[in-house]
């Protein structure tokens, strides 16, 4: 999680390996009343499918036209998979214009920087439950360091990593 300095927003980033999971961190996220009744819950999304060689990838704006797609072509720049990143933003009064876009997009970028999504190699380890198919750890090794990013279970929870 990532505030930002300059626009009334909260940045979350988490990793996923399913379409279904995007539902179910959205849902997480808005059980939270902040979250669910902020101006806007701006999310994309890339998730790379090994079998087929190719991305799922998705956005959505939620009313804040094109800034979905603005965030889909960041993820797809910086070629990172396996990946959601939410942009929850309140409007605080003041008219930013244009450049929110680029408000949002770099603090995106800054904190997916931060956390180490850009960098190669990356290497993904799952665990599945054998009943329900569901993705019950998952944690990501990048240079040396494990960093344990989401845990979803029956009752879906998330573990997010908090920066402030």
């Amino acid at each position: 999680m990532h505030l930002s300095p300059f626009l009334l927003c909260v940045i979350f980033v988490v990793v996923v390996f399913y379409v279904f999971q995007v539902r179910l961190v959205l849902d997480k996220l808005y059980e939270n009343k902040k979250i669910a009744s902020a101006t806007h819950n701006i999310y994309a999304y890339r998730i790379y499918c090994e079998d087929r060689n190719t991305f799922l990838q998705d956005c959505e704006d939620d009313g804040e036209t094109a800034a979905g797609a603005r965030l889909l072509h960041l993820l797809q720049i910086l070629d990172v998979q396996n990946v959601m990143v939410v942009v929850t933003r309140w409007y605080g009064g003041i008219l930013l214009g244009p450049d929110r876009f680029k408000h949002i997009n770099n603090s995106a970028r800054n904190l997916l920087v931060q956390e180490g999504y850009t960098e190669s190699p990356v290497r993904y380890s799952i665990t599945v439950h054998e009943s329900n198919h569901q993705i019950i750890k998952s944690s990501k090794e990048t240079e040396g360091h494990n960093s344990h990013v989401l845990v979803l279970e029956e009752e879906t929870t998330i573990q997010q990593q908090v920066k402030v």
